[in-house]
């Protein structure tokens, strides 16, 4: 941080350098915001936030959270923006798993050829098979990701919606941190609620 920046930040006063006892920061890049930015090259530490949260001073403690919540979303928007790079190209669909009851005995399981999606910026073109019947179209595509709860951690959800098709849960890779940047092999799974009976299933898909 440069020396004119810290003496303008609602930091002033405190550890120019954030120890390295809690694990990385939340986010990789927060776009112009300089503060941010160079915030998230370095480390936060448990000590640090404990000194923050018993300062007298409400004014100082607003401007932590804001600076936190502004880093979340710079880093959500982020790995949005990953996924859906990873996403423009072709894809061929070598593998399709569908599933008739909740016991999941009664499946089909299919591998092969299967079909392909090629993401374009604005739309997308899809031809698959599914248990004997042809899926294709083009249409307009979106990905969003939002964040859940898994355990003690939260993980990211991104959810791939085709207009006037399918609304899927989109896996990249191995679901690792990050696995969404420059992915190679997605699964994209249509989940059935019970009431339906739409079958559930999924789409194994490999970057041509």
């Amino acid at each position: 941080m440069s020396p004119d920046l810290f003496r303008q930040s609602p930091l002033r006063g405190l550890p120019r350098s954030w120890e390295e006892d809690a694990g990385t920061c939340l986010c990789r890049q927060a776009g112009s915001h300089s503060l941010i930015r160079q915030g998230c090259t370095e480390l936060v530490s448990v000590s640090y936030l404990k000194r923050v949260y018993h300062m007298k001073s409400s004014t100082h403690i607003f401007h932590v959270i804001l600076l936190v919540l502004i880093m979340a979303s710079a880093c959500k928007e982020d790995d949005t923006s990953q996924g859906i790079n990873s996403l423009q190209g072709v894809w061929q669909v070598n593998e399709v798993i569908s599933i008739y009851d909740n016991s999941g005995n009664d499946r089909v399981d299919e591998t092969g050829n299967l079909g392909e999606f090629t993401f374009n910026d604005d739309t997308l073109r899809f031809e698959y098979t599914r248990n004997d019947t042809l899926y294709q179209g083009v249409e307009r595509w979106q990905l969003q990701n939002t964040q859940e709860n898994q355990g003690f951690t939260r993980v990211d959800v991104f959810t791939l919606t085709i207009e006037n098709h399918e609304t899927f849960v989109c896996e990249f890779g191995d679901q690792t941190r990050n696995s969404e940047k420059n992915a190679t092999n997605i699964t994209l799974r249509r989940e059935s609620e019970e009431s339906s009976r739409n079958p559930w299933f999924e789409l194994s898909l490999n970057k041509q």
